[in-house]
């Protein structure tokens, strides 16, 4: 393993650039995603064209609610940070942070022009986690998303496999739902929080058994679209 050996504060930039050049780099697939959605185009096949390309690469590339976790953010405020020296102004650092906002806002408007008035209605969000296959809610947009839906009156249900046991979700203060089932019960939309792996296996037309409205939104991309749609969901 090869390593740099140079003073403090040059260690801490390598440290704060490194996560915040990630965090600028899924802010870019996330936009690039954003984009392709108002056009109806194909994302995952214009994220793996893109990380063809040897100089760009597929790792740290994936398209979802925005990036969360107790680093990437924290270091983007970091270097922006009204205590530093240099009084820098790192504006790819903000645009980073203001993309992950942005994302979680555009789908909030596009929940109201499909379902009108929020108010009342109830969401369920599958997924709590930061990042796939952990417990971690540090810094989650889906958390952050249902912060923002819940000061509009929604009612969020939350589920998450790697909490089951808990009752309620720390961040927010959100119950946590026992099943999946329980969850989306007279939902009007499904909302993919996190890309947990067993969430690939939900069969679609069990949960359309149980919601209030064939919608599901999954910026992931880790659900079967075809199959959704021949029960009826529409994909937003």
């Amino acid at each position: 393993m090869p390593f740099v050996v140079t003073d403090c504060k040059s260690a801490e930039l390598i440290k704060l650039g490194s996560n915040v050049y990630l965090a600028h780099r899924l802010a870019y697939i996330h936009e690039i995603a954003e984009y392709a959605r108002a056009d109806d185009l194909d994302i995952q096949a214009i994220r793996r064209g893109i990380g063809l390309d040897p100089r760009i690469g597929q790792d740290y590339f994936e398209p979802g609610l925005g990036f969360g976790g107790s680093c990437l953010p924290k270091d983007c405020h970091m270097l922006n940070s009204e205590q530093s020296s240099t009084r820098f102004d790192f504006l790819s650092a903000r645009t980073a942070l203001e993309i992950n906002e942005r994302l979680l806002n555009k789908l909030i408007d596009r929940l109201k022009s499909i379902l009108g008035k929020l108010k009342g209605k109830k969401i369920a969000i599958l997924g709590a986690a930061f990042k796939p296959e952990v417990d971690d809610t540090r810094g989650s947009q889906a958390v952050k998303l249902a912060l923002k839906l819940r000061r509009l009156g929604v009612r969020v249900a939350f589920f998450e496999p790697y909490l089951k046991g808990s009752e309620m979700l720390v961040e927010g203060n959100f119950p946590l739902g026992d099943s999946v089932e329980a969850v989306v019960k007279s939902a009007s939309v499904v909302i993919i929080g996190t890309a947990h792996g067993q969430f690939k296996s939900l069969k679609p037309k069990q949960v359309a058994r149980l919601v209030r409205r064939k919608i599901v939104c999954d910026y992931y991309g880790i659900l079967n679209q075809q199959k959704w749609q021949q029960a009826g969901f529409e994909f937003i």
